[in-house]
């Protein structure tokens, strides 16, 4: 199916004319997202039609086709206000050497008139082949082509140029490429003699429209480019009696409507355009250039009256139903039958893959498709030929099925648009099984797998099917089954590290994924899959061999394919010379290639993501020794994707999981910069390093440039700093508590006395924070005494942040010693009723304080280390202990300073 496209001619390269657009997909969605789309939809007059003896592609062209030269319709009037100069230097205002001085077209829907004038002035050398040649595109099955002026001016001189031998005519072929047979013809006039500064003008007009589009007028076009333009200008001219509605997104001005006693005038202009700023990787349905939509079709309703006439109902659609399973099954076939889903299953294979896409687009047939025993008979047909051929054939299967218009461009966009036909581009088929549920069918696709309500569909967001009574656009939901989802395992075996290390790997496909790897393979020769399989491995391992040809498994019907590779890689261990360690490196490629980072940040459009999409990687390592280093997790969770990591030490070996889900279909303009410091992120935290030492016992692996070692003994240079901690504790408190030796005291004042009250809180409190910090520092005096474990435990790190997290541990270990000390001074005190006891138990309150703040210091520094979720909760419940150490520390000490029966009681 074609876009109801007749475009003006190009103001830059960007803009490519195409009075007939392509038919195939990819061409489809180039015409319709960057073209002028500035459809003509009113039928064609006698006297045009009667002046094209050309009636197919093949025909030869008439003398006169694309040569008739005529003055400028008469209800063309020229703006009087003269272009404007542009804002820019000559130099800023330019690409590809032109400025674009005027872009202005007019339709007239009473003559079927479309009118086009351009300006342009070629600033350097760069202009001189495009101002050169001047060419134009249509149909001659349906329109006429007149020149009007062509004309270039040099300084202050103006000649005409236009020439009637000038003029060469021919038959377009660029089409051909996307399997596209038109009757589309080109005329062209080459100029000589143009020069840098030299201005070029021409006007032309196009008389006639498709027969096909009954009579009504739709447009959409651009008033914006990729290059700056002085002037834009866009006229749509209507009968008094025909009404008209209009719609301007993205800046473009309001339309200025004005009438004359024959018709009402609909008018959009624009000076000093600036160039746009699409980014190509923005959602389909975005698009930042000003642009306008005009339409007669006051609802969907009447678009799908207008398409219903060219998809009639067969009444007997069983006898079409035999012959296509006849034709996919063979004299053998089955009998179409209500339910039989496996037959119609095969029958919807056979059109997406035993019907070749090819699009004759000659006059009406541009839209309305050929009869569905045609299309079978010849075996080729386009989107709509195709459509309506399975829409017709599933019904004796109990499947009520439906041609279904969408657009590959903008998608769910269309949502915003006015109702016209030339908002779609592509035909599609929606399915209702017997129990109301809904799916979609693209019968173009090819080497799709799973059942008949699982079939995969791109994500076209809207849709509307050809069905009485339909009124509205319609949301296309995917089924469950058809999402993106991939799961890859990688097997390393390295029993020697100065050997070759063995690797497979079995890649499971499901869904889309499952559907693209099967065309690559029936696309793609298997020696040229091979290499391409070779090279993506030999990124990381240079010296790769591929030992076994690779396997596939194709579960069609449940459409899951999986992929089984078997190499050799040399070298897979390297070291820098005999002394340094053995490293190895491992990475979740296939989680990472899916990692899509924007290319630039700074942004006005949203960035586009795949979406669903499900990625998980796993890597097994079987190594010559085992493995040292606990389990780590991590996760990276944000509004676009989760991404979980996580690796765990066995005896021979480390396995290493990573996935990867999309949880969004795009990331707002704003919100880029964030995305891309995750994605940034996530790159740098994949990945693992393996390191063996031979001077130590075991193999160990960790994040990339990390070393984990085994534990040595307990150090007796620690055991004895440890010991004089103590010590030096000890003598602290005890001096503290026998200073100040005073008189005899006083009787106790009025008040309480006695351990009771909250003095007995206070009590019970103490005894339980002595015995805790007593068992958790025996329980971490490995840290401290024991060679290995604090840089095993910060997962790695080696050198001057290996010392400096020392440091920091030492000084946490001191402050805790000193809270153990304090703590068991203070109890004799407590329960002795000495006076020192308040000065001491202070005291406590203040190192508490202090060892809470070293522990958070420590566990900050482990974290930043080592980003696992155990440190993660580590850091947290440290900063949990110094917020409580705080308030613990001032509301006792002021109970201490104030409490009577505290004064009461410590006395002796």
């Amino acid at each position: 199916m074609q876009p109801f496209a007749l475009n003006p001619p190009k103001p830059h390269d960007e803009a490519q004319e195409m009075i007939s657009a392509p038919a195939s997909r990819f061409a489809r969605f180039a015409a319709f997202s960057t073209v002028l789309l500035w459809a003509a939809l009113s039928p064609q007059s006698g006297a045009a039609a009667a002046s094209q003896p050309v009636n197919g592609r093949n025909a030869p062209l008439a003398p006169a086709i694309g040569r008739t030269i005529a003055p400028s319709p008469a209800w063309v009037v020229e703006d009087e206000e003269p272009v404007p100069a542009p804002s820019l230097e000559p130099s800023e205002d330019t690409s590809d050497g032109m400025r674009w001085r005027l872009v202005d077209d007019r339709y007239d829907a009473a003559s079927q008139t479309r009118y086009f004038r351009r300006v342009l002035e070629v600033t350097s050398s760069d202009g001189l082949g495009y101002a050169s040649n001047v060419e134009v595109s249509f149909d001659p099955t349906w329109a006429t082509l007149a020149w009007h002026s062509l004309t270039l001016t040099r300084a202050d001189h103006t000649e005409s140029r236009l020439d009637f031998d000038a003029i060469e005519v021919s038959r377009r072929h660029d089409e051909l490429d996307w399997a596209v047979y038109d009757a589309s013809v080109t005329a062209m006039i080459l100029l000589e003699d143009v020069r840098v500064g030299d201005v070029v003008e021409y006007a032309y007009s196009i008389i006639g429209a498709n027969p096909v589009f009954g009579g009504r007028v739709a447009e959409y076009a651009f008033l914006q480019w990729g290059v700056p333009v002085d002037r834009v200008r866009r006229d749509v001219r209507m009968p008094l009696d025909r009404p008209l509605a209009v719609r301007e997104w993205s800046g473009a001005p309001a339309a200025i409507s004005s009438e004359t006693d024959e018709a009402r005038v609909w008018s959009w202009r624009m000076d000093d355009v600036p160039a746009s700023e699409n980014d190509y990787d923005a959602p389909p349905e975005w698009d930042t250039r000003a642009r306008i939509q005009a339409s007669e079709y006051r609802d969907w309703s009447e678009v799908v009256d207008w398409a219903l006439p060219l998809y009639p109902r067969i009444e007997d659609t069983s006898a079409l139903a035999a012959d296509l399973a006849r034709a996919a099954f063979g004299a053998a076939a089955p009998l179409p039958a209500p339910e039989d889903h496996d037959t119609a299953e095969q029958c919807v294979r056979f059109v997406q893959e035993q019907i070749r896409y090819l699009s004759v687009a000659v006059g009406e047939s541009s839209h309305r498709p050929s009869a569905p025993s045609d299309t079978l008979a010849r075996r080729f047909g386009d989107c709509k030929d195709k459509a309506w051929l399975l829409a017709a054939a599933l019904e004796p299967f109990g499947i009520r099925a439906v041609p279904a218009l969408v657009n590959t461009g903008w998608c769910g966009g269309i949502e915003d648009m006015l109702p016209a036909p030339n908002v779609f581009d592509h035909v599609i088929v929606r399915l209702e099984f017997s129990d109301g549920r809904v799916r979609w069918i693209d019968a173009t696709s090819t080497h799709q797998g799973g059942p008949l309500d699982a079939r995969v569909i791109r994500d076209y967001g809207l849709a509307l099917p050809l069905a009485p009574g339909v009124n509205a656009l319609e949301r296309i939901v995917p089924a469950a089954e058809t999402r993106d989802r991939t799961s890859v395992r990688e097997r390393f075996v390295s029993d020697a590290f100065d050997a070759p290390a063995l690797l497979s790997v079995e890649t499971v496909y499901r869904g889309a994924a499952a559907d693209r790897m099967r065309a690559r393979l029936a696309t793609s020769s298997r020696t040229d899959l091979s290499r391409s399989f070779l090279q993506y491995y030999a990124q990381n391992y240079p010296e790769i061999e591929e030992t076994a040809a690779f396997v596939v498994d194709d579960r069609r019907a449940e459409n899951v394919l999986t992929l089984t590779e078997a190499y050799r890689i040399t070298g897979f261990w390297q070291r820098d010379d005999d002394d340094s360690p053995y490293r190895a490196m491992v990475y979740p490629d296939a989680v990472s290639d899916e990692m899509q980072r924007p290319s630039k940040t700074m942004r006005r459009s949203p960035y586009q993501l795949g979406h669903p999409v499900h990625i998980e990687q796993e890597t097994e390592l079987k190594l010559p020794e085992g493995w040292d280093d606990p389990a780590e997790r991590s996760a990276i969770e944000n509004p676009w994707f989760v991404l979980r990591m996580s690796s765990t030490g066995t005896k021979d070996g480390f396995t290493y999981r990573t996935s990867y889900e999309s949880r969004a279909s795009r990331v707002d303009a704003a919100a880029v910069p964030a995305y891309a410091r995750d994605v940034d992120r996530a790159l740098k935290e994949m990945g693992w390093e393996l390191t063996y030492q031979p001077s130590l016992v075991g193999s160990s692996g960790s994040k990339r440039d990390r070393v984990m070692v085994e534990p040595g003994p307990y150090s007796p240079v620690a055991m004895g700093a440890g010991a004089f901690v103590v010590a030096c504790w000890l003598a602290v408190f005890l001096l503290f508590a026998r200073r100040r030796r005073g008189p005899p005291p006083l009787p106790p004042g009025p008040g309480p006395v006695g351990l009771g009250g909250w003095l007995a809180v206070l009590l019970l409190g103490l005894l339980a924070r002595t015995v805790l910090t007593s068992v958790n520092l025996v329980a971490a005096a490995p840290l401290y005494l024991q060679e290995g474990v604090l840089q095993n435990a910060s997962g790695g790190i080696t050198g001057v942040g290996l010392a400096a997290l020392r440091v920091v541990a030492w000084i946490g270990g001191v402050f805790v010693v000193g809270v153990v000390v304090n703590g068991m001074v203070s109890l004799v005190l407590f329960l002795g009723r000495r006076r020192a006891t308040r000065r001491v138990l202070v005291a406590g309150f203040v190192v508490a304080v202090l060892g809470a703040v070293a522990d958070f210091v420590f566990g900050a520094a482990l974290l930043a280390a080592n980003e696992t979720d155990d440190y993660r909760k580590a850091a947290v419940t440290s900063g949990v202990s110094f917020v409580a150490a705080v308030l613990f520390a001032v509301v006792w000490i002021t109970y201490l300073a104030l409490s009577k029966r505290v004064a009461n009681t410590f006395r002796r």
